[in-house]
């Protein structure tokens, strides 16, 4: 049995073999489906992403026009998340990207590599230096410190990434300046408003250490926000598909792990319903 994530929608692992679009392939990612088998389905289903398919284009997101596999669609869609800071001027993008745009620049992040990079140069707000972002998906086994990270799913555990962040800046002079900043930024999350919260992030990011920017929350592995309104109703209706399905099958006592061709014929059928 795989272990099943409480954040995480439940679905079938046989589901994927009713994935017949890129619509199925990211409604299937915010579950408990095994990412190895997702990432093989996704490569042999679709081997190459149009980004502009997906995410609305902005001169200010650096991203390519292809994305070369499902992982790197993720990651480029990641970016592709920061539209409001985009429409300010802000230059977002994977970090290999950004490096290149901007040589001289310093990302300053919690690790070498970030997953979005962004440049504040040209930006209306007080600050104009370069900082990176991780995405990190909250299990609750992970401890996390939360710096310069957007922690991914229950919104518990982004609580608990909350709060030994705290404790890293106690000794910091403006601490209680900081301490307000945290706190606005947890209220707007709570409320699982991402523009919130981004607005929030770049209005204060002068006060903060480039290296100790204060955690964000999203709801999603797969940042739904990215894509355009068409897709992402295309998406609720595979979710929807999905979890029909999924549940037919556990009503049928299907494997998870040992389903076998008769069971994906079985599935198949449903789909003719």
């Amino acid at each position: 049995m795989f272990k099943v994530t409480s954040w995480l929608e439940k679905l079938h692992p046989i589901v994927l073999h009713a994935c017949k679009k890129p619509s199925d392939i990211i409604a299937c990612y915010d579950s408990t489906i095994p990412f190895t088998q997702l990432h093989a389905k996704a490569n042999k289903l679709i081997p190459s992403w149009n980004n502009n398919d997906f995410f609305t284009s902005n001169p200010n997101i650096l991203i390519p026009e292809t994305s070369k596999n499902f992982w790197d669609f993720v990651e480029n869609g990641e970016s592709s998340s920061f539209s409001f800071l985009a429409a300010n001027n802000i230059k977002v993008g994977p970090i290999n990207i950004m490096r290149t745009a901007f040589p001289n620049q310093n990302f300053v992040a919690n690790q070498q590599n970030p997953d979005v990079a962004q440049n504040f140069s040209k930006s209306n707000y007080e600050f104009k230096g370069s900082v990176g972002l991780d995405f990190k998906n909250a299990t609750g086994k992970t401890q996390m410190d939360g710096r310069n990270q957007v922690i991914i799913g229950n919104f518990d555990h982004y609580m608990r990434c909350v709060n030994t962040y705290k404790n890293l800046i106690t000794d910091f002079s403006n601490y209680k300046e900081l301490i307000i900043v945290v706190k606005q930024i947890q209220d707007v999350a709570k409320r699982h408003d991402w523009e919130g919260q981004l607005q929030l992030f770049a209005n204060n990011i002068h006060k903060f250490p480039p290296k100790y920017l204060p955690p964000l929350f999203a709801e999603h592995k797969f940042p739904k926000q990215a894509l355009k309104h068409h897709v992402a109703i295309e998406v609720q209706q595979s979710l929807k598909k999905m979890r029909e399905l999924s549940r037919k099958a556990y009503e049928n006592n299907i494997p998870e792990d040992t389903f076998n061709e008769s069971h994906i014929q079985w599935l198949l059928s449903q789909l003719e319903e």
